[in-house]
């Protein structure tokens, strides 16, 4: 409840960057709805939305009026959002916590996408170092879980990218992860 004005100051900056030229489309859900950033994953095309205790089916019903054919609810059965457990780096490349319920989302994930995509999921063994950013050439890693990183630096070094680890611990204490702090714009 305390977070749900955050969207107004949201909209604001994108209607800002609309009127300088950037063409943001902004919608609106309405009540009952409500949906947290880190219930929402974009690969190929396709938005995933978590069903969790901070987005409901009220809020998929809506996005899939804006998004027609593009939108695909996941159970969150394991972290506080789908991306607590789970993250993108590319299209075609999905980081996933080894762990049962990451692994059955992760599996509905996968199997949602078109198969000439040919996406694949990299397993890491701490559930809060599956959630990564990708900025441009740049992974960004959640630094403390060595054997995360490992796998991690192992999987930009075949994409190439370049490694930056951040230390996250404070966040982390919350729940919190890298992708808490961003807004992603395909």
């Amino acid at each position: 409840e305390s977070r749900r004005n955050e969207s107004k100051a949201v909209a604001k900056v994108f209607q800002d960057l609309s009127e300088r030229g950037f063409g943001f489309q902004i919608h609106y859900l309405k009540k009952p709805a409500y949906l947290d950033g880190g219930d929402v994953l974009q690969m190929n095309g396709v938005v995933f939305v978590g069903q969790s205790a901070r987005s409901n089916p009220e809020a998929v019903r809506q996005l899939k009026v804006f998004l027609p054919g593009a939108v695909v609810p996941i159970p969150v059965t394991g972290g506080l959002h789908l991306k607590s457990v789970l993250s993108a780096v590319d299209d075609r490349t999905l980081i996933a916590a080894d762990t049962p319920e990451a692994r059955s989302m992760a599996t509905q994930i996968l199997a949602a996408l078109p198969p000439e995509s040919e996406s694949r999921c990299v397993w890491v063994p701490d559930a809060v170092a599956a959630n990564v950013l990708r900025l441009g050439s740049i992974l960004l890693v959640q630094a403390g879980f060595p054997e995360s990183e490992t796998i991690l630096r192992s999987l930009a070094v075949d994409l190439g990218l370049e490694v930056l680890a951040v230390d996250m611990s404070e966040l982390v204490k919350a729940d919190g992860a890298l992708s808490c702090c961003s807004i992603l714009i395909p």
